[in-house]
């Protein structure tokens, strides 16, 4: 008895010195628990996850074969719900296996891969989006995709890229009144305006430079904060700098005044001049009075700092003042049928003002861009 309540004593006292190390590691050394959690889960998804890119390559030689690898590997993933390290491959094996059985024409079997995908989690609005459109894009199941986005937008049809996308599906199906009943629908619903939904929580990047090369070390990322119309940019660099870069959200559709810089010197701000003339733009807009993004990967203008002010690190905030709307907008309102609506709501309705001024900014842009002056999108 006495040797059996030594060993206890003796393993009371491993378990203690355990304990102590685990509390010493998690407080004086976290890192390696984390590249400790990291290798774990490493072990649990690294398989699966060479998997699905081994799959995706293959579709693009093999589309049969790759259906059937994915087919097998998607079923062995049934059990995964959201709390399991798999859980995001397996979503992301049920999309790629739904698109492939959607580019082989094999409907049946992508709406079921897709239907899967949605049942995992009917808030998932990117999903959602997704599945409904690429069931538009073929007529047996073009019914089906619409019932699905109209479902979408009855439930947000204030989120602009709900609408945008229902919009075009009933447009490309020749349903011209629903198509315009729903631009006013959402027109009447809008949260404000000059904001689609998706832009609302978007993360603007500013990048700054001593030479005109930009790099990802200088970077900040800046939360857009909004008061009504206005839409403020605030930032503070840790160095001088003598150009830079402003970048909205990737795919964001915005419509804006052209945006001012004011930065902060003793105390007070002073309104510095952006040089027309002297920007850089990529996939977006940017004129004397407007600037839009419409929907690019990579939207980003650039600018020279004016020589004054690159002496010192810069603190300011560019402001943008929300005008105008998104030009999808302004070009789904010039169909006859919304004109008509427009004509229906009479004068003094706000959501036909609204609808006639983006449509005239819609020609308005249009105008500018084909003069082929310098201001087109680059």
């Amino acid at each position: 008895m006495k040797i059996l309540a030594n060993l206890g004593l003796a393993a009371l006292f491993v378990l203690a010195l355990a304990a102590v190390g685990t509390a010493a590691v998690w407080k004086f050394a976290p890192q390696y628990v984390q590249l400790a959690d990291e290798k774990w889960v490493g072990h649990h998804t690294g398989k699966v996850r060479r998997a699905i890119v081994g799959l995706r390559e293959q579709s693009k030689t093999d589309p049969k074969g790759a259906i059937a690898g994915l087919e097998d590997l998607t079923a062995s993933l049934t059990d995964y719900e959201k709390a399991d390290r798999r859980y995001g491959l397996r979503r992301q094996a049920l999309r790629l296996l739904a698109d492939l059985h959607f580019n082989q024409k094999q409907l049946d079997e992508a709406a079921a891969a897709g239907s899967t995908l949605i049942g995992l989690d009917k808030n998932d609005i990117g999903t959602r989006l997704w599945f409904g459109q690429r069931m538009c894009d073929h007529g047996p199941t073009l019914e089906r995709g619409l019932s699905e986005l109209e479902a979408l937008f009855n439930m947000l049809p204030e989120a602009g890229v709900v609408a945008r996308t229902y919009i075009k599906c009933l447009t490309a199906a020749d349903r011209p009144e629903d198509a315009g009943a729903a631009l006013v629908k959402h027109a009447t619903r809008m949260l404000r305006p000059e904001q689609a939904f998706e832009q609302v929580g978007g993360t603007w990047q500013l990048w700054w430079s001593a030479d005109g090369a930009f790099a990802k070390e200088r970077r900040i990322d800046i939360k857009a904060l909004r008061y009504g119309e206005i839409t403020a940019l605030g930032f503070e660099l840790p160095e001088k700098a003598a150009f830079l870069r402003l970048d909205p959200p990737m795919n964001s559709r915005l419509g804006y005044s052209a945006p001012r810089l004011g930065i902060f010197v003793d105390g007070g701000q002073l309104e510095v001049p952006i040089p027309e003339g002297e920007l850089k733009l990529n996939e977006m807009y940017m004129g004397k009075d407007a600037l839009y993004t419409m929907g690019a990967r990579d939207p980003w203008v650039s600018m020279p700092v004016p020589t004054e002010y690159q002496d010192a690190p810069l603190h300011g905030r560019f402001v943008l003042k929300a005008d105008r709307l998104p030009l999808w907008i302004g070009e789904a309102a010039g169909s006859p049928a919304v004109q008509n609506m427009i004509a229906d709501l009479g004068p003094g309705s706000s959501v036909g003002d609204m609808l006639a001024l983006a449509h005239a900014q819609s020609l308005e842009f249009t105008a500018k861009t084909s003069q082929g002056n310098g201001d087109e999108p680059r």
